[in-house]
């Protein structure tokens, strides 16, 4: 049997190579070993386990009172001390612990144990709260404001954060630009492992050479000046609400993409998020061009700018920028966003053979507004010039 850092065994592992790995059977022992799960416990309130896909192998443990547990192991190829999830484990122990985080506590998991050489994360299962995802099918217009407002305050307060954080976070944040700002320019050896689909979002970008050289821009301007999540999107959202029903904290998860970065990629994820939402709920045929998919956003695109105005005020509101500081965010805005539509399309097209409709739609108006930011900051965004900011 291998044997994790504490010396406790861990029976029922997977063994691939050296490092066994997580299955149902095994995350239990692991636990008990661990001493977050107890017998008495199992005996009297039983437990459920469920794996939930992902990435990483992932475990839901639901055990009695205080003994609901979310486990996280990294794939192989990613152990090490700088690995995502090693950097989100840092930074959770981070803001547990200084004063400077405090008031990101709130929204952040609480983290129970981590284990480097099995790259096993353990988080407390979050129950009494909702995923923003699901709300979106079913809440009312207030409620769905009031989350939005909350997220958009919780970003905030994580961007007003000191600027340099790695000295204090063990395994550093990373600082690159992300990827996609380099998506006309893929690696020769990554093309073989691409779908047909993929190539294709690849190819239509490579022959927009404005919409080239508005990623490389943005690329060549990117300043890791702040903490940011990375990877904002709704199902990464929990909500927390009151006895009344009304939403009162939300919990922000998957910290594996944090780094330091420009806050308009978050910002811009979450207006991302409006937009990609109301794609799939269109009714896009297979016969319909990119052009035409994209056209039928402009039935819906009008709905969406009171959601995107409020979340821009909600965040405008926490954040406390000057003026001059909140233009110089909403020149960047359209273009982050942009590009996020970008990064959209190329994974909904993973494994595909022809593009999806969706994706066809998202993939064209990414590329039109990359080519007339202008115009996607007032009619896309609706959040007007610079000196409507806070209108």
């Amino acid at each position: 049997m291998a044997r994790g850092p504490e010396g406790s065994r861990h029976d029922g592992a997977a063994v691939t190579g050296s490092r066994p790995e997580l299955t149902l059977e095994s995350s239990v022992t692991y636990l008990l070993n661990l001493g977050l799960l107890d017998l008495a416990s199992l005996v009297r309130h039983g437990l459920r386990i469920e794996e939930v896909p992902g990435r990483n192998r992932n475990f839901r443990v639901l055990g009695g009172p205080g003994q609901t547990f979310f486990l996280k192991q990294a794939p192989r190829g990613e152990i090490g001390t700088n690995g995502p999830l090693a950097v989100e484990a840092s930074l959770y122990d981070w803001v547990a612990t200084d004063a400077r985080a405090a008031g990101l506590r709130p929204v952040f998991p609480r983290r129970r144990h981590y284990d480097p050489e099995r790259s096993i994360l353990v988080l407390d299962l979050v129950t009494d709260a909702a995923h923003l995802h699901v709300l979106e099918d079913e809440a009312s217009p207030h409620y769905l404001s009031a989350s939005h407002r909350l997220v958009a305050t919780a970003l905030a307060e994580c961007h007003g954060l000191p600027v340099r954080l790695e000295a204090t976070i063990g395994a550093g944040l990373p600082e690159a630009a992300p990827w996609v700002f380099d998506l006309a320019r893929p690696a020769p050896a990554s093309l073989r492992e691409l779908a047909p689909a993929q190539l294709s979002v690849i190819q239509a970008v490579q022959s927009q050479p404005g919409v080239v050289a508005a990623l490389d821009r943005l690329r060549d301007e990117w300043r890791p000046t702040r903490l940011i999540h990375g990877d904002l999107k709704w199902n990464n959202v929990l909500v927390h609400q009151d006895s009344a029903g009304i939403p009162v904290r939300v919990l922000l998860l998957d910290w594996e993409m944090a780094q330091l970065g420009d806050p308009a990629w978050d910002v811009g994820a979450a207006l991302h998020a409006f937009l990609t939402e109301a794609v799939l709920g269109l009714e896009l045929t297979d016969g319909s061009s990119p052009e035409a998919a994209a056209g039928l956003l402009g039935t819906v695109i009008p709905r969406l700018l009171p959601a995107h105005r409020d979340f821009w005020n909600g965040y405008l509101a926490a954040a406390r920028l000057t003026d001059a500081e909140a233009g110089s965010f909403l020149d960047r805005l359209p273009g982050h966003v942009a590009t996020r539509l970008l990064k959209s399309a190329y994974e909904w097209s993973q494994a595909e053979a022809q593009m999806p409709r969706s994706a066809a739609a998202i993939l064209q108006l990414g590329i039109n507004m990359l080519l007339r930011p202008d115009a996607a900051r007032d009619v896309v965004l609706g959040l007007g010039g610079r000196g409507s900011v806070r209108a």
